[in-house]
């Protein structure tokens, strides 16, 4: 979300955990097993993915594809979740944080065919950075030398990075930056070929191509994508046949399909049966953290919340974080007390948190000048799809405060 219009950090709900019907044993006729006849693991998407331009995609529906069809110079490590090689063999930084040398295998390929070089790893970032794709993910890459200065198109070329070999690329940095090598993780941050994606017609975005494990196959609009085991993986072929991603919107609908082995996966669990399903499929329903959390953000450039500090303070004590995650939630969720969730860094512990009180909230809300919620306005709410910040699903509901 745009910095200026949005502050993301006056009223998180919930750390997301995610629990859901996976594959495994459970109790006797609790789901019929349909192996797929092609060997791909059949995985629930909700919708189509909205856009597969690794250097422009926003949305977590989109990165479930993009994940798997491309690969950049680092990856998240599963265990630790610090940044580890990928496409880089090693790299080196100097002591000074400035200067990051990497060093690419010479045994990567493209979907195409095509070996994968420092060249492509410098068209990749400065596509991403162009004035001309004007992409709302260049802030990943921002912080190289003379970044800002391309984007602006103030520059021929981004001045930060070098391609020293045909399996070398230094990045150079403004200042030091400590979450440099994790946004190198980030999609934006893919590898991609110059000949697929300098496309005028922009073919890619019905065919991505990658560096990836999986390769793109087929999309049948709203029905499902395909994509297919990469034979020359730099890691080695992965071990099934591919991934069928199935377009379910609905949760019920979407559960009823696992039940009946037309799925392998999925993530959602309607509300209010998550007790019921764990009962009903036993060992199948797995829970796993996930990095993400839901939240109310306030517009502080409009009334009644810009410059009332005490109104969004009153809203915060209202909320009772606990109930909503071990009740209405059925304990998926865990309280937040900040947006970083546990396991990254700078996360808030729960010691500073600011408690549910709703005499606090009653008084503040009328310290803002909202006696009792008199006076307040009808906000409207808009609800965008979770983890990202484009309204993919984008719904409106009201908001009238009575304390």
């Amino acid at each position: 979300m745009k910095k200026s219009l949005l502050l993301l950090l006056v009223l998180t709900l919930a750390v997301l955990g995610t629990g859901c019907p996976a594959p495994g044993g459970g109790p006797g006729g609790s789901r019929v097993e349909q192996p797929p006849a092609d060997g791909y693991f059949r995985w629930r998407l909700r919708e189509n993915p909205p856009d597969l331009d690794p250097a422009e995609a926003t949305d977590t529906t989109s990165a479930a594809v993009m994940l798997r069809v491309n690969d950049g110079l680092l990856e998240f490590d599963p265990e630790t979740t610090q940044p580890k090689p990928s496409v880089a063999e090693r790299y080196d930084v100097s002591d000074d944080g400035l200067t990051f040398d990497f060093y690419l295998r010479d045994d990567v390929y493209f979907h195409n065919g095509r070996k994968v070089t420092a060249d492509d790893v410098s068209y990749s970032f400065h596509r991403t950075l162009s004035p001309d794709l004007n992409s709302e993910r260049r802030w990943v890459l921002e912080n190289i030398t003379g970044a800002k200065d391309y984007s602006l198109g103030k520059a021929s070329s981004v001045k930060g990075i070098e391609v020293v070999s045909e399996h070398h690329v230094r990045l150079r940095l403004e200042a030091p930056f400590a979450p440099f090598l994790g946004l190198l993780c980030m999609e934006a941050a893919s590898i991609i070929p110059k000949e697929v994606y300098d496309d005028p017609d922009k073919k890619y975005l019905r065919h991505p191509v990658g560096c990836g494990p999986f390769v793109f196959e087929s999309w049948q609009q709203s029905n499902y994508l395909k994509i297919k085991a990469f034979d020359k993986y730099y890691k080695g072929r992965p071990k099934i046949n591919g991934i069928t991603f199935r377009f379910i919107e609905n949760m019920v609908t979407a559960v009823e399909e696992y039940k009946n082995g037309g799925l392998e996966l999925v993530d959602e669990i309607p509300p209010g049966q998550r007790q019921l399903l764990t009962d009903l499929l036993g060992d199948q329903y797995k829970k796993w953290p996930q990095l993400g959390v839901y939240y109310f953000a306030f517009n502080h450039e409009l009334p009644p919340f810009k410059g009332n500090k005490k109104l969004r303070q009153a809203i915060n004590h209202a909320v009772n974080r606990d109930y909503i995650c071990s009740r209405l939630q059925e304990g998926k969720d865990t309280p937040a007390y900040g947006v970083i969730p546990p396991g990254l860094p700078g996360h808030r512990p729960e010691s500073t948190k600011d408690p549910y009180d709703p005499e606090k909230a009653k008084q503040l809300l009328a310290e803002a000048g909202y006696p009792g919620g008199k006076g307040f306005p009808t906000i409207t709410l808009n609800e965008h799809s979770r983890l990202t910040a484009l309204p993919l699903r984008s719904s409106k509901r009201e908001l009238t405060v009575v304390l």
